[in-house]
């Protein structure tokens, strides 16, 4: 019971510190996603070496960063698509997300039959190559107007076609 009350401490702490940092302009939504990516993948690949003992503190602070990073994409999501299509890009994301959740416990269990924490090293290489993909976003929508957002992108493509024309 009392491993049940540290997570759920653990999730409410995680979700007003990250409506906190999303703020910031130093942290804004793209380098917060970067940044909690590697401690969640940094995290998981400690549940994987570590003593049998901590094993549920590292679960739960990796879990605090999942629960972060999901805060921060849910943010960046709803303000990167246009008006028109937010409702169907939002849908979208949580679609692949649900598909996701889905196939990764059918992995898991795969995986455990190597090795019963190897899972934890799927989840850490997942949560790193998110960081560096994440590293591609073009910018912070910190600060910016819902609708300007997707008038910067394309007026960003549009200088990169004409740049390329030449």
């Amino acid at each position: 019971m009392l491993k049940l009350i540290f997570t759920a401490v653990g999730d409410i702490v995680s979700a007003a510190v990250a409506s906190f940092l999303i703020e910031l302009k130093g942290f804004g939504r793209k380098n917060s996603m970067i940044i909690f990516f590697v401690l969640q993948g940094m995290s998981c690949f400690i549940v994987y070496l570590d003593e049998a003992d901590r094993f549920i503190i590292w679960c739960t602070i990796s879990k605090m960063f999942l629960s972060m990073n999901f805060i921060f994409n849910y943010q960046f999501t709803a303000e990167i698509y246009p008006t028109k299509i937010r409702t169907t890009g939002i849908g979208m994301a949580n679609g692949i997300g649900r598909m996701g959740g889905v196939i990764v416990p059918w992995i898991s269990m795969s995986l455990m039959h190597i090795n019963l924490l190897s899972p934890f090293l799927l989840f850490s290489a997942i949560s790193l190559l998110t960081a560096l993909m994440d590293l591609w976003i073009p910018f912070d929508t910190t600060g910016i107007e819902l609708d300007s957002v997707y008038k910067h992108l394309t007026e960003k493509e549009d200088m990169e076609a004409k740049r390329n024309e030449n």
